[in-house]
């Protein structure tokens, strides 16, 4: 399993490196009214090579990883979030309002068992900081593809969190030991292990008083279209 994440982390990495080129020379190109063509043939298509190689070894081992273990299901992402907050709604009652922003047809190829385990405890730990406020606590989950990824958002209206040691969560996400018998009471260092070591990306996008916003990100197995095609390059 270490192979493959380092090969993930490597290809996601590549694939955002392949994107801001591409999205480089079309800005230069822009500036200098057209005359970087043959900088522009040398350098676009590679980088488009490239950044087809990398969406492809990005399938080929999250496919691997997943049928390694659990194996794939193809989930429609709103019933998913919906089955995850009627749980929680039998524990936290009225105290905590839930809401999905999902397409009903949002639909992805994934390892069902983890990708539940680590949106379960997002969404409990956003709920736990949620019904501290004063006002009615609330959590608020957005799902939608982007840049060849899943990405699922999950907002809570608590008091935010020490960002320092957050970030601290997410440096050492891979050198959390991950108890395997505690799949709904998992804090946030054991949250973004389990994100890392499937093969995806959790990310804190911002704290306060206002609440907190996290972004779990893996990447996506249904073809996007023309998702590798970067402003008519």
């Amino acid at each position: 399993m270490n192979q493959v994440d380092d090969i993930l982390d490597l290809s996601h990495d590549l694939l955002h490196k392949m994107k801001h080129i591409l999205v480089a020379l079309e800005e230069m190109e822009a500036v200098t009214g057209g005359g970087v063509e043959p900088l522009k043939d040398r350098i676009a298509v590679p980088a488009q090579e490239g950044l087809e190689h990398c969406s492809k070894v990005l399938e080929k081992y999250t496919r691997r990883a997943c049928k390694s273990n659990d194996g794939l299901t193809e989930i429609y992402v709103a019933e998913f979030l919906q089955e995850i907050t009627d749980s929680l709604k039998n524990h936290y009652g009225e105290s905590v309002q839930f809401f999905i922003h999902c397409t009903p047809d949002l639909s992805e190829w994934v390892c069902e068992k983890r990708l539940y385990r680590v949106v379960f405890n997002l969404v409990k730990n956003a709920a736990d900081a949620a019904i501290g406020n004063k006002a009615d606590g609330s959590v608020s989950i957005f799902a939608h593809h982007r840049s060849s990824s899943l990405k699922i958002d999950i907002r809570d209206n608590g008091v935010g969190l020490d960002e320092y040691v957050v970030r601290q969560f997410a440096e050492r996400a891979g050198e959390v030991k991950i108890d395997i018998g505690n799949e709904q009471g998992d804090g946030l260092p054991t949250v973004f292990a389990l994100a890392h070591q499937m093969g995806g990306r959790l990310a804190l996008k911002h704290t306060g008083r206002e609440g907190s916003a996290f972004r779990l990100s893996i990447p996506s197995l249904i073809p996007q279209k023309n998702e590798n095609r970067i402003m008519g390059i």
